[in-house]
């Protein structure tokens, strides 16, 4: 009651019959408040209802939605939920707004940097790709994602860039050794 998780249970159609007291805290409801809603009120994706909540939300498993606080302000919650019966779902919440704000920041640092920035997989295919990337080398996202970036190497550099990957360095002072 008192920790970062908010737990709640709801029953096959939604309807709230648990909540922990820091609910108020998290969202700054009181459990009264929360008692008999139905979760789906108080998310932000109105695409569900209590008629297919059952298997929208129901599900074991690990989502992040946005839920509505009291003051009329949205957080993110990563819901971890288990199912305990037909009518007995279990959802353990943790409250996820910073994190998820931090990350969009650093998203729109790296796609709006006046830099190539990519990523490849261990395998050398392309995972990601910025937009200063795409417009500076003319390819659409899907052209360069999933494709080796031995496909963008001009054909008389391949053999001596297979042989760098290859080869490890022979130079063992290449790194220093820390003592």
């Amino acid at each position: 009651n008192k920790g970062n998780s908010l737990i709640l249970a709801t029953d096959k159609k939604g309807k709230i019959v648990f909540c922990s007291e820091n609910v108020k805290s998290i969202l700054g409801y009181s459990v009264d408040e929360v008692l008999g809603q139905a979760y789906y009120d108080i998310s932000q994706n109105t695409n569900f209802y209590s008629e297919n909540y059952d298997s929208k939300d129901a599900s074991d498993g690990l989502f992040i939605r946005k839920v509505k606080c009291s003051n009329g302000e949205y957080k993110d919650i990563q819901w971890n939920n288990k199912r305990f019966s037909d009518d007995l779902v279990i959802a353990i919440g943790q409250d996820v707004t910073n994190e998820i704000k931090i990350q969009n920041q650093y998203k729109d640092l790296i796609q709006n940097a006046i830099d190539l920035i990519y990523e490849v997989d261990i395998d050398g295919y392309f995972t990601f790709a910025n937009e200063f990337t795409l417009k500076s080398t003319g390819y659409e996202n899907e052209e360069i994602i999933n494709k080796s970036f031995t496909n963008f190497i001009q054909k008389d550099y391949l053999e001596s860039i297979k042989q760098f990957f290859l080869n490890p360095l022979k130079d063992k002072d290449y790194f220093p050794t820390i003592e």
